[in-house]
């Protein structure tokens, strides 16, 4: 049921989006100084609203609210919150852990919290992926079983599956047999999402792992291994704490997800996701793609591009494929851009060119300059991204750099992080 959970109908469900710290967005730095890496926008939206948005509409009534746990300060989210609150008529909340406990540790403290609606199951999710996001087909698998844990797995290429969570589960029951988080050796193609559904039990499961944690802290010889493996005895990991080592028990299931996933674990990987998402508006959401309800003559568009309301595109500018362009963005005459995104408030001056890069907020790219990544997976960096404010003076190139915020730039550069 792809279209949502029927009026009173299922499992109540409360959905969980791990956002981690500040300490956590560092791979996404310059963006993430000035922006949470959580509200980065991929295809137009807010990186976890394209989590929310899914849920939301796979869910239905079955829903019970949307938490959103996380070290942020308590204000990073209040007019996010607010916004999709009344946009989605779903309680949302933010939980703020006072220092960072892990990717379950949050789970252990808010226990209390999470359970105070009731609910019959959990449904919990990092913040840096990009996905479909398929909660309802796993409700459903997990409906068959009443399994108590369940994991969603999907199928890279061998060469890649090193990066990752490797699972191998039972071709027929579907419970997860080993678990082998990146492991040195080829294990199994099969990869941890980094989504999962649990029943009420899950609760149990933490308080009995935070336990554990707490008795091997009192021990020499035990908490010599907390030491060294660099970890708080209250700060509880997701996979390798609470459901590593559920594997082979019975009690944890894979579900396998056969849909476009994707790890936004850097800046650079936030073009590849805007790409997927784009092409999944294709199918769902045509209103978002292009120079839609415009009076006048509009850009050359190419391909799938997300455009703000409030941009002025000049007439002669090409757009695409794979654009996002932000509030007040301004595209000069004869400028080109390609497999990039232009953050709110960005100037492309006329005949520039903006090929796979990211600009940041109310940057200006100057007359005829040329700011490119090449796309080359063997450079040290393939795209070119610009923090806050930065000015690119006219007929310069820069290819393949990191610029933090407030820098001015007269000069051409390549391959550097400017500082």
């Amino acid at each position: 049921m792809s279209g949502g959970a029927a009026a009173g109908a299922g499992p109540r469900v409360v959905v969980v989006i791990i956002l981690g710290g500040v300490s956590k967005g560092t791979r996404f730095r310059p963006l993430s100084l000035d922006l949470p890496k959580p509200l980065f926008p991929l295809a137009g939206m807010p990186m976890i609203q394209h989590h929310m948005e899914a849920c939301v509409r796979q869910l239905g009534s079955a829903l019970s609210q949307i938490v959103l746990m996380g070290s942020f300060a308590h204000d990073t989210f209040s007019s996010f919150i607010a916004k999709t609150s009344s946009e989605y008529a779903v309680p949302v909340t933010y939980l703020r852990e006072e220092k960072e406990l892990g990717t379950a540790g949050g789970l252990y403290r808010f226990r209390n919290e999470l359970q105070a609606s009731s609910p019959d199951l959990l449904f919990v999710l990092h913040c840096d992926l990009c996905c479909l996001f398929p909660v309802w087909p796993m409700l459903c698998f997990q409906q068959t079983g009443n399994y108590p844990f369940v994991m969603a797995g999907t199928e890279v290429a061998a060469a890649e599956a090193s990066l990752y969570g490797n699972i191998i589960a039972d071709d027929a029951t579907n419970q997860v047999l080993h678990w082998a988080e990146k492991p040195e050796t080829f294990v199994s193609n099969i990869i941890n999402c980094g989504m999962y559904l649990f029943t009420k039990e899950v609760f149990e499961r933490l308080v009995d792992v935070h336990a554990s944690r707490q008795a091997m802290a009192t021990s020499p010889r035990s908490h010599a291994s907390l030491m060294d493996e660099a970890v708080e005895p209250e700060v509880l990991r997701m996979e390798k704490d609470v459901l590593m080592p559920l594997a082979g028990s019975g009690r944890l299931f894979l579900f396998r997800y056969s849909g476009f996933w994707c790890k936004i674990s850097s800046a650079e990987a936030s073009l590849r996701c805007q790409e997927l998402y784009m092409g999944s508006f294709r199918e769902k959401h045509q209103e978002r793609l292009g120079w839609k309800g415009r009076s006048g003559t509009g850009p050359r568009i190419v391909g799938d591009v997300v455009i703000h309301p409030t941009a002025e595109i000049s007439a002669s500018a090409r757009i695409g494929p794979n654009v996002s362009i932000g509030a007040g963005v301004r595209v000069g005459e004869g400028a080109r851009v390609r497999d990039s995104i232009l953050l709110e408030g960005v100037v492309v001056k006329a005949h520039a060119c903006v090929l796979r890069s990211i600009i940041g907020w109310n940057s200006v790219i100057g007359r005829w300059a040329r700011i490119e990544g090449d796309g080359n997976d063997d450079a040290v960096r393939d795209v070119t991204i610009f923090g806050v404010d930065v000015k690119a003076g006219r007929e310069i190139v820069v290819r393949n750099c990191i610029v933090l915020p407030h820098k001015t730039l007269n000069q051409s550069y390549h391959n550097e992080i400017l500082l």
